[in-house]
């Protein structure tokens, strides 16, 4: 979580199955019972819906990700102890016991992650028309990573390719599978329907930057993944010429559909390099992960600096002195440094593009370990610092699940303890408050795009996994930032 326990997305207990050796997923359609949810005044309130449905080979090669990238996780002898005391520590919100060991988050990822993936990436194939807004050729400016050859003088730098910028607070190797599962499916000129396979080559293909921010030690997990993402899942030997041809990563690079995401991935992820290698595709998700309490980062220029950590990481990339950002060819490029690098020349182009923001299964978390004062300080220097045209997508689970405490257990005059709605709280920080713009006069503010009160999403039926997986319920809350005069 950003907060106390480092924001994962799994903020409060998940409802499960007993984690032993199932080969094939349980997906309950019992709907849990739910207290009665208080009325919140929105418009595009829509209750009762289905995530967006993606095709069963699709479900399927996201969970073999999960199932391949912790493979010795899931049969290890103490999978089932381990997962409940991970289960214990989550329903008592001891979230440092929780998510503190390594091996209790490789636990919760390989028990977890799969279903918020699945789930987050139907989210965003729902708002797609809205992230359409975010990218476009000129959404970050030319860099080793995708120019022409410096000894070409006879060609221009080619031109950026259209890109979805991302800050994921909280985030994790859900958030990440998640935005890969959406890229593998879209193109900017059909981001409203998966891209057809057959699509001609000369059609853009969408990246993304990815920063990840979280207080917990997901690097070693990022990783795993990413490597997971953009290599063939393993294949028998005695497969048909036909399966081993269609055996494809998830994620490939912009030059051909059997490229790897970063271009050698034999490549350490911890060497340093001097220019990379021009004539290498462009990676299709470049991603960052900062180890952060989001709830540490006080002011605007701290979470400008978070906005500009792609930039840091290509312009280190591209030098030749020693670094602790990984070589060009390696697909992520993790950082972990005591402060956000602030604003500079350098990197005001990146922190001047639109950003989706997401806070999926955290902000509830936020506010209820965190406080209502600390998380309210958080959402407006996060407002701060957000470029104008920004989506912001807080996901959390519905109704009275999601509600927050305030006050002592017993007030004066022996009255309990007020609880809010997590979403009503959340429009009371965003809606009602305008803050400083970049120019002289200039304001902004947040405007809500749509609201879902309550949302579920169902892997179906026919999918493998070595232990049960349970569909899950949502609500989902979208907003804008958008500038006006301080005379409007």
């Amino acid at each position: 979580m950003a907060g106390k326990k480092g924001a994962t997305g799994s903020k409060s207990k998940p409802k499960t199955s007993n984690g032993g050796s199932k080969k094939t997923t349980k997906n309950s359609n019992a709907k849990t019972p739910d207290k009665k949810s208080p009325n919140i005044s929105s418009h595009n309130l829509q209750t009762t819906e289905q995530a967006p449905e993606q095709s069963r080979k699709h479900r399927q090669h996201v969970l073999d990700i999960f199932r391949h990238a912790f493979a010795e996780t899931l049969t290890s002898p103490d999978f089932t102890s381990t997962l409940q005391s991970v289960k214990q520590a989550l329903f008592d919100r001891d979230f440092a016991k929780a998510f503190s060991d390594p091996h209790h988050l490789e636990v919760y990822a390989a028990r977890w992650s799969p279903t918020r993936a699945l789930c987050y990436s139907a989210v965003l194939e729902g708002i797609a028309e809205h992230l359409c807004d975010l990218y476009s050729p000129g959404t970050l400016s030319p860099s080793p990573l995708h120019s022409s050859s410096s000894l070409d003088t006879t060609t221009t730098p080619t031109p950026p390719p259209p890109t979805l910028p991302v800050l994921s607070i909280g985030g994790g190797p859900a958030e990440l599978v998640a935005l890969a599962s959406f890229l593998s499916q879209h193109t900017p000129s059909s981001s409203s329907s998966p891209s057809s396979p057959s699509a001609p080559s000369s059609t853009p293909v969408l990246h993304s930057t990815l920063t990840l921010l979280d207080s917990g030690p997901y690097t070693p997990l990022i990783n795993t993944l990413t490597t997971a993402l953009t290599t063939p899942r393993p294949i028998s030997q005695y497969a048909s010429a036909a399966a081993k041809e269609a055996n494809v990563p998830l994620l490939s690079a912009s030059s051909g559909p059997s490229s790897s995401l970063g271009g050698d991935n034999s490549s350490s992820s911890n060497s340093s390099s001097s220019s990379p290698d021009a004539t290498q595709p462009r990676r299709r998700l470049e991603t960052v992960f900062l180890q952060r309490d989001a709830l540490s980062l006080l002011d605007r220029e701290e979470w400008r600096g978070v906005f500009s950590l792609h930039t840091a990481s290509a312009s280190a990339s591209s030098s030749s002195s020693p670094s602790s950002l990984s070589a060009a060819a390696s697909t992520t490029t993790t950082i972990v440094p005591p402060t956000p690098p602030t604003t500079t020349t350098a990197t005001a182009k990146i922190q001047t593009a639109p950003h989706l923001i997401t806070l999926l299964f955290t902000l509830n978390e936020l506010f209820t370990a965190g406080g209502l004062a600390p998380t309210t300080r958080f959402l407006l220097a996060l407002t701060d610092a957000a470029p104008v045209g920004s989506l912001l997508l807080v996901v959390d689970s519905p109704g009275s699940y999601s509600e927050v405490v305030i006050g002592d257990t017993q007030g004066k005059d022996g009255k309990k303890k007020r609880e809010y709605p997590m979403g009503w709280l959340l429009d009371r920080v965003l809606l009602d408050t305008e803050r400083e713009g970049d120019g002289e006069d200039d304001k902004k503010r947040w405007v809500k795009v749509e609201e879902k009160e309550s949302v579920w999403f169902r892997l179906g039926t026919g999918l493998e996994y070595p232990i049960g997986l349970e569909d899950m319920r949502y609500q989902m809350h979208l907003y804008r930032l958008d500038a006006f005069t301080g005379s409007s």
